[in-house]
This record gives structure tokens, sequence and C-alpha cells, in this order.
């Protein structure tokens, strides 16, 4: 289940992140640097911050401006929700979401697509190494495919673990 979800995430999420940075105004930055900020209060004082992170998700989903990705991230949220808060982060874990998250606000404050995507994608991939039962492997190997490799499903396990070349 993290591994389908951490795919699609890898999908859509980055794309999306991406269009914001063009196509996001100073409200959208204006809005995502207030969310940034209260998550860092709630951190502050040790209160529950999964649901400010994921809402900082669906507002990047909204200065995309593709009104399906709205809906996607909708649709992602309650999961998201349900797997970070089966997990306890450390506040370290926690305050390292947030230079995350004050990265990708910078590249989209800067318009700069390419880092924004770039940013998100690590962003996913760390949160996965987190999440995930096996750190070193899904998240590591994402990470380092060679072009024209894919990941495939470890029959015995269920869960991604290979990385098999098409043809």
């Amino acid at each position: 289940r993290l591994n389908d979800l951490t795919e699609i995430r890898l999908m859509v999420e980055p794309e999306l992140t991406r269009l914001a940075a063009i196509r996001g105004n100073a409200d959208d930055v204006r809005a995502l640097e207030k969310m940034h900020d209260q998550a860092e209060r709630l951190i502050s004082v040790g209160s529950p911050v999964s649901g400010a992170n994921i809402d900082f998700h669906g507002r990047l989903a909204l200065a995309s401006g593709n009104h399906l990705a709205i809906m996607l991230a909708g649709s992602l949220r309650d999961l998201l929700l349900e797997l970070m808060n089966a997990r306890t982060e450390s506040k370290k874990a926690q305050v390292e979401v947030q230079k995350h998250h004050a990265r990708i606000i910078e590249a989209v404050k800067k318009r700069d697509a390419e880092e924004a995507r770039d940013e998100m994608r690590q962003h996913i991939l760390w949160l996965h190494s987190r999440l995930g039962d096996r750190p070193e492997s899904y998240a590591m190997r994402l990470r380092m495919n060679e072009p024209g490799e894919r990941p495939v499903k470890e029959a015995k396990k269920g869960g991604i673990d290979g990385i098999q070349k098409p043809g």
C-alpha cells in the first residue's frame, strides 16, 4: 500500500509542483508560507502536524491550476493522513519535513520549475524511506534507476523490491 502510494505520488506531485512554479502567483506563495509557518508553530508546541503537512501538498495542487489534480490530491489526503498518523515521527523528522517544504516554497517563489519538481521528488522519496519498512530498498532504487529501468513486484513479499530492464 505504501509502495503504491509512493508510486502515484511520484507520478503526480513533482509535476504539479513544477506547474505551481510556472502558474502560481504571489497569493499562492503567501498561502504556502503561511502553512509552513503554522506547521512550524505546531511542532514547537508538540502538536500533531500531519494534517498541516498534507494540506501543504493540497495547496501546491491548487497552485498548479489543474482542477483534476486538486481532486486527486483530495482523494489521497485521507490515505496519506492514515499512513502518517500510524507512525510517530520524532521532532527531528518533523523539522526535516519543514526544511523540505521550505525548499519547495523557495523554488516555487523563484519560479524555478525544474528545481521545484526535483525538490518534491526528493521529499516524497525521503518520506517513503521514513515510513517504509525497508528504507534502503525501494526508495533508494527509485532514486538511482538507470534510464529504461523500472521497478517490479517481488512475488513472495508482495512489495516492490527489484529493478527489471524492459524488453
